[in-house]
């Protein structure tokens, strides 16, 4: 299914996508949380949208996982703790534009579409996950 890739290439590859499942699981349930505290019910339903594309994101990469290395993706993390609403958005908008690079980057290095379609669709959810937290924090 993947191009051919030296051993290097394909290590690297598979060491990230292997990060990216940790980073989505932790996101996913940092955000169910975080939801929880929301003080309005469109806060509330804009951090579940946001936790349901991690969890999205998470078992897309898990299958990725799962067809390049042949071996089962990483458990879940331990849920992260999460602070007070306000205080708890704020490091999740540098997080986001984080991963934002992260995935530009794995996009940018593979030539395989299957797998650059898959790191833009979660780039941009990203990208839409930094703007939403803009608004969060605005109101």
């Amino acid at each position: 299914m993947y191009p051919a890739m030296g051993c290097h290439e394909y290590h690297e590859l598979a060491t990230k996508i292997y990060e990216a499942i940790k980073m989505e699981h932790t996101d996913g349930m940092y955000y169910d949380q975080l939801a929880e505290k929301a003080p309005t019910d469109e806060a509330r339903q804009i951090i579940k949208n946001m936790a349901r594309d991690e969890h999205c994101h998470a078992h897309t990469l898990e299958m990725v996982y799962k067809e390049l290395t042949g071996m089962n993706p990483p458990p879940e993390p331990q849920p992260p703790q999460v602070g007070e609403y306000t205080e708890a958005l704020r490091p999740r908008l540098k997080a986001e534009t984080d991963a934002v690079e992260f995935y530009r980057e794995l996009y940018l290095a593979t030539h395989n579409y299957y797998l650059r379609d898959i790191f833009f669709r979660i780039m941009n959810d990203e990208i839409e996950h930094a703007l939403r937290l803009i608004y969060l924090l605005t109101f």
